[in-house]
């Protein structure tokens, strides 16, 4: 195990502090989810950072905004977006549709 780290260390040839959320993101592989929020027949969404193990609705690390099918609203944090994006953070295949309607992001993936 940590032979691979080392070499994964002097292949990045990064500081430590990139070392380490590199391997964060390969240990704990992070997703952006929606979460699913309100009553029957009337729900709204949170779109927020979770570990891909984790439930549906469980405990997000950073919650970006929000999301309301009925009336059609979403507001979203885009420079924390983007900005996590480039870190390794995947996006869930509902989330990614809901981006290109919105015309948000194009051609992630």
């Amino acid at each position: 195990m940590w032979c691979t780290l080392l070499s994964l260390y002097f292949f990045f040839e990064r500081s430590k502090i990139d070392f380490l959320l590199i391997y964060f993101f390969i240990l704990f592989m992070l997703k952006f989810r929606l979460i699913r929020g309100g009553k029957q027949n009337n729900p709204f969404y949170k779109i927020g950072i979770l570990d891909a193990k984790t439930k549906r609705n469980g405990q997000p690390l950073q919650i970006l905004g929000f999301y309301n099918p009925i009336k059609k609203i979403i507001k979203l944090n885009i420079y924390i977006l983007l900005k996590n994006l480039k870190t390794g953070v995947k996006l869930t295949y509902r989330l990614w549709i809901l981006l290109l309607k919105l015309k948000i992001c194009k051609n992630i993936k």
